[in-house]
């Protein structure tokens, strides 16, 4: 088998997919170890449990979770060295030996029992920043576009890539302005006056910046596509890959849909949370809201 390489690690769909959480681990043995060229075959194998409990503590510190946030931190460190066995036969004693599992997974029980059920009301700054550098290395794939509207003809209904970019702009209307989801997903294509470049949210005017004006006009040629490819005539300015709007039948958002790349970068969905965090962020900025 192959050595294990962090650096090419950090590279693939497997860290992309716990990078969320695992992000954390890496940087509490970095602060622990100061590089990562020693992070080898030999240092994950021989890594004490304890270490592991301690990036726990590293990750609460930084992030305020709730217990299930916390949980969702150990089944990651889990998946992450169950990894390591099956692909480089590196053999952690929280894999191999069952007594130093059942300690590790007591040990966590009783460090996250105390948090609440809840996750804290708003993101933090790192949470912000990572959703922010995720949001930039999307749209600078090249050959977006093309990308965007081979997925939206041949995905089977699965719509990824797409998702990916039309939860950018809703993504991008809360964090800018501090709308919120439903009205987001209500939008209608009269609404939006890119000739004004404006925006109008619930009666109220939003000036858009020229970034903005760029990813709606962007989008809104896909729109098209999607609406001409699945015959369909809708008014809502936000569509799924099969033309349907983004709200459910009891006329609250969908927001898996909405805030894909959120859900898939930071685990969660709630658009009100990051509505929220973005207007105390306004409101330290002297917003008027």
């Amino acid at each position: 088998m192959s050595d294990f390489n962090l650096k090419l690690y950090k590279t693939t769909d497997d860290y992309k997919a716990k990078k969320a959480k695992l992000r954390y681990f890496f940087e509490y043995l970095e602060l622990q170890f100061y590089t990562i060229e020693c992070f080898d075959n030999s240092f994950f194998e021989t890594l004490a449990v304890e270490e592991l409990l301690n990036s726990l503590d590293y990750y609460i510190d930084e992030n305020r979770p709730a217990k299930q946030t916390a949980d969702d931190y150990k089944r990651t460190l889990i998946n992450f060295f169950e990894m390591l066995y099956n692909d480089y036969n590196i053999k952690n004693q929280v894999v191999t030996d069952a007594t130093m599992r059942n300690y590790f997974n007591s040990a966590v029980k009783n460090k996250t029992q105390s948090l609440g059920r809840t996750s804290k009301e708003c993101f933090d700054d790192n949470d912000l920043e990572y959703l922010r550098e995720e949001i930039d290395n999307f749209l600078n794939i090249q050959d977006l576009e093309k990308q965007i509207i081979e997925d939206v003809y041949t995905n089977n209904g699965k719509f990824s890539i797409y998702r990916r970019f039309l939860s950018i702009l809703p993504l991008k209307i809360v964090m800018k302005y501090g709308a919120g989801n439903t009205l987001i997903a209500k939008l209608t294509t009269q609404d939006l006056d890119l000739n004004q470049s404006m925006l109008k949210i619930n009666d109220f005017s939003i000036l858009l910046d020229r970034e903005m004006i760029n990813l709606f006009q962007m989008y809104l040629k896909i729109r098209e596509k999607i609406i001409s490819a699945n015959n369909v005539d809708s008014n809502y300015l936000f569509i799924d890959g099969d033309g349907k709007p983004l709200f459910n039948s009891n006329g609250s958002a969908e927001n898996g849909t909405l805030f894909y790349l959120m859900k898939k970068t930071l685990g969660t969905s709630a658009g009100k949370k990051l509505g929220y965090t973005t207007t105390i962020d306004l409101v330290k900025k002297g917003a008027d809201i």
